[in-house]
């Protein structure tokens, strides 16, 4: 996704312009466990697994467009459902884990 740049910036692609922004959505191709998530936490197929900001960056040593993880998210295995969201800059992460009724609804948010 593509933000609006500012009136006289034209985006293209491949991204490097000053002036443009992004988001990029990765989903999972297939359903497996991964260190990030820890115990049966994981990816799951077709679901959303991080999210990227591109934007320009004058502080690199030659300034340039840079892409940073912003959002992350688990999946329990088993149901399918969103386990755990967290933003990977933070360190340590703080980690937001769901929890589900016996009718698929949130039912609990714990940080």
């Amino acid at each position: 996704m593509v933000a609006a740049p500012a009136s006289g910036v034209t985006c293209g692609s491949p991204l490097t312009t000053r002036g443009c922004q992004t988001l990029a959505f990765d989903y999972a191709s297939t359903t497996q466990t991964t260190s990030l998530c820890g115990g049966s936490l994981g990816d799951v197929a077709g679901q959303l697994q991080a999210v990227h900001y591109t934007t320009w960056d004058p502080d690199l040593g030659t300034p340039a467009m840079r892409t940073v993880d912003v959002a992350a998210y688990c999946y329990d295995q088993t149901t399918s459902r969103l386990a755990t969201t967290w933003d990977p800059r933070i360190s340590p992460s703080l980690k937001t884990t769901y929890a589900y009724d016996s009718d698929g609804h949130v039912a609990v948010e714990l940080i």
